[in-house]
């Protein structure tokens, strides 16, 4: 039991650690390059919405979109086995077997959870880091 708290610990952990990004409150306003305009916080430049319009410009855009479409489709599963592990566990009704059952379901589920997070982090720092967009200079970057 102790072991399966830390485990829980750890992944919160390293889940706050995937999202510390977000959280970057000393980004310095920026100037972005042409085909490019600054969000509302001026701290990151995105494509304009001509440079969007007709979906992925190149076999990069088009393999991250992918990636980024399956690493959903994998969130989604792991939840719905959350759920599922969850149901087991509280229909049990004290059968040790089935309640074990869904305690490692609900188990599995979360570290699936936590190693899609982590994917799709490393996906995105990894794609934002060898495409050189602009205003991706940060902590990570």
């Amino acid at each position: 039991m102790k072991t399966k708290f830390y485990s829980l610990i750890l992944s919160a952990v390293l889940t706050l650690f995937a999202f510390s990004p977000l959280f970057n409150n000393y980004a310095q306003a920026i100037s972005c390059e042409s085909g490019f305009v600054a969000d509302s916080s001026g701290t990151i430049c995105l494509p304009s919405q001509a440079n969007t319009a007709g979906g992925p410009q190149n076999i990069s855009q088009l393999i991250l979109r992918g990636i980024n479409i399956l690493l959903a489709i994998a969130a989604t599963l792991a939840i719905l086995y959350l759920i599922i592990g969850g149901y087991q566990y509280i229909t049990s009704a004290g059968n040790e077997e089935a309640a074990k059952k869904g305690q490692t379901t609900v188990v599995n589920a979360l570290i699936g959870i936590a190693i899609i997070v982590l994917s799709f982090t490393i996906v995105t720092l990894v794609s934002r880091t060898v495409s050189g967009a602009p205003g991706t200079t940060g902590p990570f970057f």
